[in-house]
């Protein structure tokens, strides 16, 4: 650690820490009478089923006031432990509060045990402690904790606790508006609630999921708004449910008649500077100079600089919760909340003439802000909104490592913002710009004297939001931690896998593509399963399945979902000894999301490949009976993919079959005296003086010549490469005996028939040279025997149900270019004059 990083770090953390204790006294908790104002609800001592009650307690009192003439709320809450899970859950009280604007005062604190109250409160048992809960995202708020941990609780004993928080921030310049909550996490058997109110105040109330209208009160001069209900169930929990599906009763009420109010409001308290000065002017000058009087230019490199120049850290104390600081302090400290970024973003476009305003955004609400009563709790973060030749561009300036220019950046918000400008329309709808997808391709090639041992490269692309992700977490990471969070991976599959080569990543910002290529050896790629005798490996999807989540049963919540994953993923297992894998193919496209797996091979590579993309940011309560069929039917049945081979010696497949030599040998000598035999027949010409006579071959016989003369060589070629000769084909293939044998026949079917039309095509080739006149009815008959032995082979593998890619498993393309062969050829050899003329000889 260098001196200098030291010490501004230790400069930061006397900032963060140290300063707000100037600023702020000690906090402490302080004690007194319940206030007047307080409406004391009637005692209805109601007892909740013990069958309702999951964390041992329930809430025998909820009691919530607030007065909001004198920014007060007051809590009473009687707590009724009923096992030992409610002593462990329910005998601590934790109030949190933020000491620069707000007073807790505390009064009582009882346990109430067979009928007996005995008080607890003594403010100095209380310990205050820093909860900065938000400091893992580098923001800093200055809030506190008081807790109490109660001693010498017992089961069937009562907690009785109330207080009071008095103070509102200032940055809300007194204006008033509050969520009042109707049910809570655990059963309540009385809930008591209400808001004290001046009659000048012109209130927007709005209920949500079957919440009670408020009844109307007067109260000395104020207006008391009323709620209360009995034996009240917790909303039932669901995990995976969207963040913004909230089930609970609830009740907004808002001062802001609607969001444009709010929009002033947040546009009055963070006002864009008309002018820059010292340090920031200088870097909008350079800006300037740098686009050249090109506003796209400009914006890119200004959005890339408060990006990745201006670091990430907010200190939100009091005001400055909703408060930005002004954009040359930003910009000098080079350190900024959500805020204070956009703010210095807008401040740099607008010197460059570009219209742009800070956009109020929840990145858990998202679309559902525009059900919310119109208030600055609708929003928890800034972003910038601006535009150019009147297109309209959308940016988060606290996103660092995008790529892309101005027109491919990717925005990662989806729903409703507030725009923060004079005029228009200020609630706009924000698209989710959800381009980018992962492509993995993970090749393993099969060593040719150890079939045990595989090298595995793997190539994974990375476009759009997700190679800024995968930027981003580059930057945070060493090569040498990425490489082993790999190489962990894959030492699940493999353990004894090993890296050949330093990982390797290549980083197209401007067009935001990163390729990121892995290489290992994998020494057991093929293990011998013990019971079965068997060479076995297996794959699993497991980028595929991380995406789904744990789901069971109907739902009545939404479902949320890793929305927009876009992934891609291969298997690519290349083998010298070919493969008969059967070809299978599963597809899925539902309203929310997509599936689709295959198994396919070509010549000497086997391909597993996965896709998976989501279409929606949640899949809806109705489709969650299908989801979880679906994934239930993916995990088990559709990620996982294995190969066994039979039990010989792995190492040896790449030897010779004997017997295959033997055997073509045997065929060649048994077609030869056969063809022997056809040669030495002999026909007389029919020829009359109306036919010329021609010396030699010419004209369109130049073609069954040509072809005559290759067509042997090929299929001889195309025999050695299939591997007919390798014992690693005959005896690599087929799950039981019945396929085994299927297999071989098939296979000898088609060297029985490959070397007869072999043979066969060097005796047409002599008699077309030796202008026989058995040649025109000889090749005939090649033409067709070619056509029938296609049929029986594209035939027998369709009904054996094989799938190896050879150079004799003819497709419908083959079979019916065989065809027309022989309807093109043979009309020409039965009434060419050339042909009667050439092949005179007997």
């Amino acid at each position: 650690m260098s001196i200098k990083y030291f010490f501004s770090q230790t400069a930061l953390f006397l900032l963060i820490y140290l300063i707000p204790g100037f600023l702020v006294a000690q906090p402490k908790v302080y004690q007194s009478g319940k206030p007047s104002w307080v409406h004391v609800p009637a005692d209805l001592n109601l007892k909740q089923n013990p069958r309702d009650v999951s964390d041992g307690y329930y809430l025998k009192l909820y009691d919530y006031q607030v007065h909001a003439e004198e920014q007060t709320s007051y809590v009473h809450i009687v707590r009724d432990i009923i096992s030992e899970a409610g002593i462990q859950n329910g005998a601590e009280i934790w109030i949190s509060f933020a000491p620069d604007y707000q007073k807790l005062t505390f009064h009582e604190v009882s346990v109430i045990r067979n009928g007996k109250k005995m008080p607890r409160l003594n403010v100095n048992n209380f310990k205050v402690i820093a909860t900065e809960q938000d400091a893992s995202s580098f923001i800093y708020n200055s809030n506190y904790t008081a807790y109490l941990i109660l001693d010498d609780i017992r089961i069937g004993d009562q907690i009785e606790y109330s207080y009071s928080l008095k103070g509102d921030n200032p940055v809300f310049k007194n204006k008033f508006f509050e969520d009042i909550y109707l049910q809570t996490s655990v059963p309540v058997s009385h809930l008591y609630a209400c808001v004290l109110i001046s009659e000048k105040r012109d209130l927007i109330i709005k209920e949500h999921n079957n919440a009670k209208k408020a009844v109307r009160k007067s109260d000395n001069g104020l207006v008391r708004l009323e709620w209360e209900d009995k034996m009240v169930k917790a909303p039932k929990y669901e995990a995976n449910s969207p963040s913004w599906y909230d089930n609970y009763r609830h009740v907004q009420l808002t001062e802001y008649k609607d969001w444009g109010e709010v929009a002033d409001w947040a546009k009055s308290i963070n006002p864009a500077p008309t002018a820059v000065k010292g340090e920031l002017q200088g870097k909008t000058n350079q800006l300037l100079i740098e686009s050249k009087g090109d506003k796209k230019l400009f914006a890119n490199n200004a959005i890339q600089f408060v990006q990745d120049d201006i670091r990430y850290t907010g200190i939100e104390i009091g005001e400055y919760s909703h408060r930005a600081n002004h954009p040359e302090k930003v910009f000098k400290q080079r350190y900024g909340d959500c805020k204070d970024k956009s703010l210095l973003l807008v401040t740099l476009l607008e010197q460059a003439n570009i219209e742009a305003c800070i956009a109020l955004v929840h990145t858990r609400l998202a679309h559902k802000i525009e059900n919310e009563a119109p208030s600055p709790s609708a929003f928890n973060h800034a972003i910038v909104y601006f535009k150019i030749n009147d297109k309209p561009y959308w940016v988060d300036p606290t996103i660092s490592y995008q790529g892309g220019t101005l027109e491919s950046r990717s925005f990662p918000h989806n729903g409703t913002a507030l725009l923060l400008q004079d005029s228009g329309d200020r609630i706009r709808s924000m698209r989710f710009d959800g381009e980018g997808n992962v492509n993995s391709v993970e090749t393993y090639s099969l060593a040719v004297k150890d079939s045990t041992t595989a090298n595995l490269t793997v190539q994974t692309t990375y476009t759009g939001w997700q190679a800024d992700v995968i930027r981003s977490q580059m930057a945070y990471n060493s090569i040498q931690g990425v490489e082993n969070g790999y190489l962990n991976y894959y030492s699940k599959l493999f353990p004894s896998i090993e890296i050949t080569d330093s990982l390797r990543i290549t980083d197209d910002r401007l067009a935001n593509i990163i390729i990121v290529e892995e290489n290992y050896l994998v020494p057991d790629f093929f293990t011998k399963n013990s019971e079965t005798n068997r060479y076995e490996v297996s794959f699993y999807a497991n980028m595929i399945y991380e995406q789904l989540p744990s789901l069971s049963g109907k739902r009545e919540s939404p479902i949320a979902i890793n929305y927009p994953v876009d992934i891609d993923y291969t298997v690519r297992v290349i083998s010298p000894y070919g493969w008969n894998i059967q070809k299978s193919t599963t597809f899925l496209d539902r309203e929310s999301y997509l599936f689709g797996s295959s198994a396919k091979t070509k010549a000497d590579t086997l391909f597993l490949n996965y896709q998976f993309k989501y279409h929606t940011p949640e899949v809806s309560a109705a489709k969650s009976s299908e989801f979880v069929a679906d994934i239930k039917n993916i995990e088990n049945k559709q990620l996982s993919y294995s190969i066994s081979l039979p039990s010989f010696d792995i190492n040896g497949m790449d030897s010779l079959s004997w017997l295959a030599i033997f055997y073509s040998v045997l065929l060649f000598a048994i077609f030869g005296l056969i063809g022997n035999r056809i040669y030495n027949f002999k026909i007389q010409p029919s020829i009359t003086g109306e036919y010329n006579m021609y010396n030699s071959i010419g004209g369109w016989l130049i073609l069954p010549l040509i072809g005559l003369a290759l067509t042997p060589i090929r299929m001889f070629v195309d025999i050695i490469r299939v591997g007919f000769y390798k014992t690693s084909l005959w005896n690599s293939f087929g799950e039981s005996l019945k396929e085994s044998l299927a297999f071989k026949g098939l296979m000898i079917f088609e060297l029985t028939a490959n070397i007869f039309l072999i043979c066969f095509a060097i005796l047409c080739l002599i008699l077309l040279i030796k202008r026989r006149t058995i040649f025109p009815r000889l090749i005939i008959w090649y033409f067709l025997l070619t056509f029938i032995v296609h049929i029986a082979d594209f035939a027998l593998y369709h009904m054996l149900g094989f799938n190896i890619i050879s150079a004799f498993s003819p497709g419908v393309n083959e079979i019916i270019r065989s065809l027309l062969v022989i309807a093109i050829w043979t009309p020409y050899m039965l009434r060419s004059v050339r042909v009667k003329g050439t092949f005179i000889n007997p």
